[in-house]
């Protein structure tokens, strides 16, 4: 591709702008025409024997230039593997006519070396070769398929340097030759490092994988103008048959001290073949063909890590905790490495993010502060209290309005090449009426930070169809992509054994109602002030036929006695006492609910309701405020699974909160589930087991792993405004 495409971008004012189709980066602080093209080391700067390139050269104009203008090169250098390489070690060639100058990096970021423009033509990182050679770059292995074979039986298997520029240069290539990428892994490569690939077939039947050249010394490869020489690998016969699975994996090695060989990264390129089952029926798995389909469209950076900026691991506390946490696990079992940041860390966190397969990043402490963690160290600081997040971020995963500000933050400052993908959680407009007249107040200020966020994102999922609905106008606006994402109710619940128990006649039996959330300061939101005002009324209706009981999970120490007081001053009749719960984990919360004859969500505003759905997958009762996603989602899934009456779960409500109208409803809907609750307990596991063999997850699901960070737009792009990108020859 080098010197047959030339792009042209028109940038629209001041901000920091990265073409994805070559990683080059640009901060302006006014409007700026650059235009740019990759170019070859070989011929435009013969290497001086003191440096050596470590990143793509570049020709680069720039017109109207009125002041400071940096570029953002990139550069293929593990820095986690640089810990003697000093400011100095590192600077940018740039070549006016055929006089090559040395200029100073001016700051050093995991993917680029920043320096300020000047006006001539050529622009490249280089490093003193005495300090650089020995350190690790950030590599690809990646692997083509001849597209007329159908098997997979004969590869090309490439160690190049991760660029995205050798990435199209290589495809461009290969598909002269009728060759399609299938398979690719980012890694670390040592330049003058001897590598092995070794080739293992899984499906039960004795097969021979070979691979030719024995072995291959990498070097970078920055010229695109070079032929570089690949593994090419055959397998002897079909590896596809109708009845297994069929899996070619092929591992890089490295050679290591007394011919000994270290792994370095693994290629799975089996799936499983489309035929019949026994029972005749097309199986509607994928042929190999339609897997080389798929990922034909990857962007580069999508097999690298994924980081998820969270402040906790744990679920105790909620809904974004718990759907961060079913993100990792979606991550994970789709075979990609996760990172999670976390500001504080229990051992019972540890233990769950290694069954998770994940990797938690907690922040470095200086030795002589004793400064709490805080969202700030996230935000501000991730680069002093953050500095081990590996290099080899792909996308990075952010949480509305918890996290968002701080993901977006890690990516302009140190990952400018990685994917923003974000969940919408809150829809502050809704909510915030309900907290406080200071809330209130600033809805404005708040619906504008979390747009300036999502704005900035390259993907946004929204949690239920009624957060979709509020920002869809606006990312549409921006163009961003925005999907609804339907959370999976836990196996914690899903596994939730419920029974309805009584089998002989009690006198005045106990009904358990559970309500879960912290009421302190947002008991008007939840409806912890309808749930004990109608569990009240309903005590008293129902007095001498059942006991009542009313368990709040989720109260902070802090707040145990303002939080009993709220819920008292409701409970105004004596005949039931609040138990107040502190936080408690996913299993606690269960045993809370396989206790409990009815789980309350009576929000006056609910963007969708995560505790309400963990109620319905563990089959208990449960009423839910009609002003929630979830109830929106009940009411189309129970039509579509055939259990309409599922849907008088849901408690129409006006809203108001100077009478007691609402109250009125919600002891009615009480009263009506206590009294027939051998019924309710029936339909409600009937619903359950509809709701999960409909697995009507799956397809958000799917859409999460397919947009977030592996897909590319066919044309080259710039973030930061609605830059023109023109391609001209």
């Amino acid at each position: 591709m080098t010197g047959d495409t030339e792009w042209s971008l028109r940038l629209p004012g001041e901000g920091k702008y990265l073409c994805r189709r070559t990683d080059l980066g640009v901060v302006t602080p006014y409007p700026l025409h650059v235009t740019y093209r990759s170019a070859n080391w070989s011929d435009n700067w013969q290497q001086v024997g003191e440096w050596m390139p470590v990143g793509p050269l570049f020709s680069i104009q720039c017109e109207d230039v009125e002041g400071p203008v940096d570029i953002l090169l990139p550069h293929v250098l593990c820095l986690t593997d640089a810990t003697e390489l000093t400011p100095e070690d590192l600077q940018v060639v740039h070549v006016v006519g055929d006089s090559p100058e040395l200029l100073p990096v001016t700051e050093l970021t995991p993917s680029h070396a920043v320096t300020r423009f000047k006006k001539g033509s050529l622009f490249g990182v280089v490093g003193r070769t005495a300090k650089v050679r020995c350190i690790s770059r950030n590599g690809l292995l990646t692997a083509f398929a001849a597209v007329n074979d159908s098997d997979i039986s004969m590869l090309k298997v490439y160690i190049v340097s991760n660029t995205t520029i050798m990435h199209e240069a290589l495809q461009k290539n290969e598909k002269g030759w009728n060759f399609a990428p299938c398979d690719y892994r980012t890694c670390e490569l040592k330049p003058g490092a001897v590598y092995y690939l070794e080739g293992s077939i899984t499906n039960g039947r004795d097969m021979f994988v070979s691979s030719s050249p024995q072995c291959l010394m990498f070097e970078d490869t920055f010229d695109t103008n070079k032929f570089y020489e690949p593994f090419r690998v055959e397998v002897t016969s079909d590896i596809w048959n109708s009845s297994t699975t069929s899996r070619l994996s092929l591992e890089l090695l490295k050679e290591v001290n007394n011919d000994a060989k270290e792994p370095i990264a693994e290629l799975t390129l089996g799936h499983y073949k489309r035929g019949n089952t026994a029972e005749g029926v097309d199986s509607g798995l994928s042929t190999p063909t339609e897997f080389e389909k798929s990922v034909e469209s990857l962007d580069i950076a999508g097999r690298g890590s994924i980081l998820l900026v969270g402040d906790e691991y744990c679920t105790s506390k909620g809904g974004i905790s718990t759907i961060n946490r079913q993100v990792a696990h979606m991550i994970t079992a789709a075979g990609a490495k996760v990172y999670a940041t976390v500001l504080e860390a229990s051992q019972q966190d540890e233990r769950d993010a290694e069954r998770d397969g994940v990797r938690l990043l907690i922040p470095r402490l200086d030795v002589d502060s004793s400064a709490k963690p805080s969202l700030e160290w996230l935000t501000v600081y991730h680069k002093h209290h953050f500095p081990h997040i590996p290099s080899d971020i792909s996308c990075i995963v952010g949480h509305v309005d918890v996290t968002s500000r701080a993901a977006r933050k890690i990516k302009e400052e140190r990952f400018p090449h990685a994917k923003l993908a974000m969940f919408g959680h809150v829809a502050p407009e809704e909510t915030e009426h309900y907290k406080s007249d200071e809330k209130a107040l600033g809805v404005g200020r708040k619906e504008a930070s979390i747009q300036d966020d999502i704005g900035k994102a390259d993907v946004v999922f929204s949690v239920g169809p009624r957060i979709h609905r509020h920002y869809d106008r606006f990312l549409h606006q921006c163009g961003v992509d925005h999907y609804i994402f339907l959370p999976e109710p836990s196996k914690v619940f899903s596994e939730a054994k419920m029974t309805f128990g009584e089998e002989v006649e009690v006198e005045k039996p106990e009904r358990v109602v559970l309500s879960i959330g912290r009421v302190r300061n947002v008991e008007m939101l939840k409806g912890h002030d309808l749930a004990a005002g109608s569990i009240d009324k309903a005590a008293q209706r129902l007095d001498n036929q059942y006991t009542l009981r009313l368990r709040v999970r989720g109260i902070d120490e802090n707040d145990f006695k303002d939080s009993k007081r709220i819920l008292e001053e409701k409970l105004r009749s004596g005949r039931v006492k609040p138990t107040l719960l502190p936080y408690g984990t996913q299993e606690e919360i269960r045993r809370d609910m396989e206790a409990c004859h009815l789980v309350l969500m009576p929000s006056r505003a609910e963007p969708f309701g995560l505790v309400g759905l963990e109620a319905i997958a563990a089959g208990v009762p449960v009423l839910i405020s009609e002003h929630s996603g979830l109830a929106e989602m009940i009411k189309k899934l129970s039509d579509r699974l055939g259990q309409p009456t599922f849907r008088h779960c849901i408690v129409k409500m006006k809203g108001d909160t100077a009478t007691d109208a609402d109250t009125e409803k919600w002891a009615d809907a009480i009263e009506d589930f206590i009294t027939n609750a051998r019924s309710e307990f029936a339909e409600a596991r009937a619903f359950r087991e509809k709701l999960l063999a409909s697995k009507y997850w799956e397809e958000s699901h799917q859409t999460f792993l397919q947009a977030c960070g592996i897909t590319a737009t066919p044309s080259a792009q710039a973030e930061g405004g609605d830059a023109e990108a023109d391609d001209s020859n």
